[in-house]
């Protein structure tokens, strides 16, 4: 029934817009918005539902509130300390992606190699920069929790 309504079917008759509900025309007019709320935890909402709608999640989990109140009162207060946080998490994220795609390549050499893998220098290299790269992200994920104490 609200399908000709989410995806606008209007018609125009002389100068006005209408939309047909059910066994009615109603004129329609172009500011109109429709907002459906739910109390479900997590709704489940068919494809068809999702390419009509812009589907908006405002959940709200206590610890992800700390976050963002601690972030604002840390970057009013302590401002270096803020951008120093942000940087780390900067730095996180490059790094986990980097560690994946080492991962990823490791893996492709493992099973390429043939024969004995310790005479596949190439591959001990690409599992020692692996070895490498995995300590530096979890040393910079160390300090980033410390950090994020702002002690």
């Amino acid at each position: 029934m609200l399908d000709p309504v989410l995806e606008k079917n209007t018609f125009r008759q002389g100068k006005t817009l209408y939309i047909h509900i059910g066994d009615e025309d109603a004129e329609f007019h172009t500011s109109f918005r429709i907002y459906f709320i739910t109390k479900l935890s997590n709704p489940h909402f068919s494809p068809e539902l999702s390419a009509k709608t812009t589907v908006v999640d405002f959940a709200v989990t206590q610890k992800g509130l700390e976050d963002q109140l601690l972030s604002r009162v840390i970057n009013e207060e302590q401002r270096s300390l803020e951008d120093q946080r942000v940087k780390l998490i900067e730095e996180v994220n490059a790094n986990t992606i980097a560690l994946s795609k080492l991962d990823k390549q490791l893996l492709q050499k493992l099973s390429e190699t043939e024969g004995d893998l310790l005479e596949d220098v190439e591959l001990i290299q690409v599992l020692a920069e692996t070895k490498r790269k995995s300590s530096e992200v979890k040393s910079k994920i160390q300090i980033s929790k410390t950090n994020r104490n702002y002690d």
